[in-house]
């Protein structure tokens, strides 16, 4: 079995990784190859395959790579397929820390060998907070959340979630979790949250938000179904509200306003974890029909 976890960097996933693995001997991690240097604590072969630019790209070229990367300006990272399908044939488990593309790539690959975990961060505060501590360039800290709405886009569609607000009860939670795939112990009750995901879909039109009349606020919204994608949920809730038919092409996973994309947190009295994601759904200029619509400038929205 292949344990994947995702998501933001500096959320824990290395830390975590290296917990489950002192505590089950057994389990190994999936040495990803990479062009970026290695950390103190990192050892070519055991965390990564640390080459140059040149030997990552003639990997490519001899097909050696189930999937690859740049995962940062100039920094590229790949999946070895030689070590995934060795590790298949001799049912030996592997544990990796790989971004969310790739992610989806192998679970495509191999559907009944990979378990995909989100390691997902209590707050964004708390996020730059671990960057910074562990010693995150400014222009690495920047790179990192412009990624993060494309990285909690990939939270739902995962196998588990992980709110690393405590590395004490999140490492017993991924513990929990492969020992229990690995049928070692029997099912048992986790995760520590209930995670909740939901979507806004804001229209707009120039400088304006448009609301149909029959509905109430702006931003419309919805929670998220059972294995519905926030693009699934967008579109869904968009053509139930809108009056008129939509053209999916102006939906955009991007928030206007200045509001962020996407945003979560934790309700800790409620032991839920909620993740938002915002689409605007752009309208080319038009005429509409004040009997169907209200417009709303944006500059009055808070």
């Amino acid at each position: 079995m292949l344990f994947i976890l995702v998501g933001p960097g500096g959320v824990g996933k290395n830390a975590l990784m290296g917990h489950v693995m002192a505590n089950m001997p057994d389990l190994r991690q999936l040495p990803t190859a990479t062009t970026r240097n290695p950390r103190e604590s990192e050892q070519h072969g055991v965390q990564h395959l640390f080459i140059s630019v040149d030997d990552f790209r003639q990997m490519i070229a001899n097909d050696e790579l189930l999937e690859h990367q740049e995962v940062h300006p100039g920094k590229f990272y790949g999946v070895p397929r030689a070590t995934v399908e060795d590790a298949i044939q001799q049912k030996r488990d592997l544990i990796a820390d790989i971004e969310f593309k790739g992610a989806t790539i192998l679970r495509a690959a191999y559907p009944e060998n990979a378990q995909a975990v989100f390691i997902a961060p209590p707050s964004l505060e708390a996020l730059e907070v671990r960057m910074r501590e562990r010693g995150d360039s400014q222009t690495d800290i920047d790179n990192r959340f412009d990624r993060l709405p494309s990285e909690m886009f990939y939270a739902p569609t995962c196998d588990h979630v992980i709110v690393n607000d405590n590395f004490e009860s999140a490492c017993a939670e991924l513990l929990a979790i492969i020992q229990v795939m690995r049928g070692e112990v029997p099912a048992v009750s986790f995760p520590k949250y209930a995670v909740e995901y939901s979507v806004e879909v804001w229209p707009v039109m120039g400088t304006e938000a448009i609301l149909p009349v029959t509905c109430r606020d702006l931003p419309l919204e919805s929670a998220l179904r059972d294995g519905e994608t926030p693009d699934m949920a967008a579109q869904r809730l968009l053509e139930a509200m809108w009056p008129q038919s939509i053209d999916v092409a102006n939906l955009y996973y991007d928030a206007p306003n200045g509001l962020p994309s996407v945003d979560f947190g934790l309700d800790e009295a409620m032991q839920t974890y909620h993740i938002r994601y915002r689409y605007a759904y752009r309208l080319e200029p038009q005429i509409l029909d004040a009997d169907s619509f209200r417009r709303v400038p944006l500059a009055e929205i808070g």
